[in-house]
């Protein structure tokens, strides 16, 4: 009875055996590569160049509404990376003949010394934080090296608490201190920055004193438990606020792969850069005698 089984059971383990391996190949080929894709290998550490050949060498089907690319660059996704998901949206693999045509980057060196304006993205209290927890900036200007984009506006930036102390009793207010570490390119280079910074915040200790003294004063001979309770009240606690503006300086030179402007394409410059170039002339010191006016001035 076993062997009248067990021989049209293997026959037909012997026939759906390679339509099973055939269906799982076609799915591994017809699969595409979405957001979620691209967020995963950008936090498992994979390079900038690596994830764009993977995406035109792949089928896609991207979301790039802006505020979806907004979300993936606060997320730490190169911006490189987001003008591949833009170029692929969505269809068949790229050839190798168009890849090859496609230049993306080039080199870029960032010297020490340059500025990166950064915002706070929310606020850290004293009170809710500890030392070594992260910090996060965003950048609030484009930096263009040579009219290549090094680091693009929203682009991720980290610090680090170095100090906290809470605030406590009698008074005595918190104190909150920090230190920026660095900057994402646009390929996701960590570019190294500095600037410290620190925050307190509001000592209550001379008007609390003041207040239990005077409290103690008026219902004496009970004055031991006022003072108690006055001493039990805490000063206020140090809050980085959220939007707060920075100026982070490079500290060493970084070498990055920057995103050129697209042939054809239009080059966007910050606001100040715009305001720069269209302010007026300075120079409005004239010669006052070299004008002469001849001729009636009656109609």
């Amino acid at each position: 009875m076993k062997q009248k089984f067990s021989l049209p059971f293997l026959v037909l383990i012997f026939i759906l055996g390679p339509l099973g391996h055939w269906g799982f190949y076609a799915q591994a080929q017809t699969q595409m590569l979405t957001n979620n894709d691209v967020l995963r290998m950008s936090s498992d550490g994979m390079k900038s160049g690596e994830i764009i050949s993977k995406i035109f060498a792949s089928r896609c089907n991207f979301d790039i509404f802006p505020p979806v690319l907004r979300d993936l660059r606060r997320r730490g996704v190169p911006e490189t990376v987001l003008m591949a998901m833009k170029m692929a949206p969505s269809g068949p693999p790229l050839q190798a003949a168009e890849v090859a045509k496609i230049s993306l980057t080039t080199p870029v060196s960032i010297a020490p010394g340059t500025v990166i304006e950064v915002e706070s993205a929310e606020a850290v209290s004293s009170g809710k934080t500890s030392v070594g927890a992260p910090i996060n900036f965003f950048v609030t200007k484009r930096i263009f090296i040579n009219d290549n984009l090094a680091i693009e506006r929203g682009a991720l930036a980290r610090g680090r608490v170095t100090h906290v102390k809470r605030a406590s009793g009698l008074g005595r207010a918190g104190m909150l201190a920090w230190e920026m570490e660095y900057v994402v390119a646009v390929d996701g280079t960590k570019i190294p920055v500095q600037v410290v910074g620190k925050t307190t915040g509001k000592n209550r200790s001379l008007p609390m004193a003041g207040g239990a003294a005077a409290t103690a004063a008026l219902i004496f001979p009970y004055s031991s438990p006022v003072a108690l309770i006055w001493g039990l009240k805490k000063g206020d606690e140090a809050v980085l606020r959220g939007n707060r503006v920075l100026n982070a300086t490079v500290t060493s030179p970084t070498e990055i792969a920057g995103l050129r402007p697209r042939q054809g394409g239009a080059i966007f410059h910050d606001m100040d850069t715009v305001k720069a170039a269209a302010a007026p002339p300075t120079n409005t010191n004239f010669n006052r005698g070299s004008f002469k006016f001849s001729g009636s001035a009656k109609p």
